[in-house]
């Protein structure tokens, strides 16, 4: 943790843009770094989402990858600075992109691309299981193809 991230990440969260680098607004990666290093975990899971999106519509699928990755290992270990881990709603999203990613990157049929499937499929179910729990009285009905 530098004193130039910490310093570089407060001015950019506190929407000083002439403090900022041009790479800071054409880079989500390098604005994500500061607030990683500055140990903002809750805006560095943001912004790795942010860059692994950039990434994903330049078909840059291994930067996507890799930034996207590290929101992920962010978040997977609580990262969130307020409630311990990130929000389901955003582990999802993440998770969903780095699938995609992967799928288009080393192919639908790559072990990879099943085991992030199935990362998938767990948040979705852990989701759907608190719903319900959440409200009993609905019912929901699953599609089957």
């Amino acid at each position: 943790m530098t004193a130039c991230s910490r310093a570089a990440a407060r001015r950019c969260m506190l929407g000083q843009p002439k403090s900022c680098t041009k790479a800071h607004r054409q880079e989500p990666e390098a604005l994500a770094h500061h607030f990683t290093e500055a140990g903002l975990n809750d805006l560095g899971i943001e912004w790795w989402g942010k860059a692994g999106d950039q990434a994903l519509r330049r078909s840059a699928f291994k930067e996507a990858i890799a930034h996207l990755g590290k929101a992920i290992e962010m978040a997977d270990k609580g990262g969130g600075d307020t409630a311990g881990a990130a929000p389901i709603r955003q582990r999802l999203k993440l998770q969903t992109d780095y699938a995609r990613a992967i799928a288009w990157s080393r192919g639908y049929a790559a072990d990879e691309t099943k085991a992030a499937g199935a990362r998938v499929q767990e948040l979705v179910s852990g989701t759907t299981i608190s719903q319900s729990a959440s409200t009993p009285t609905t019912s929901r009905s699953r599609r089957t193809c």
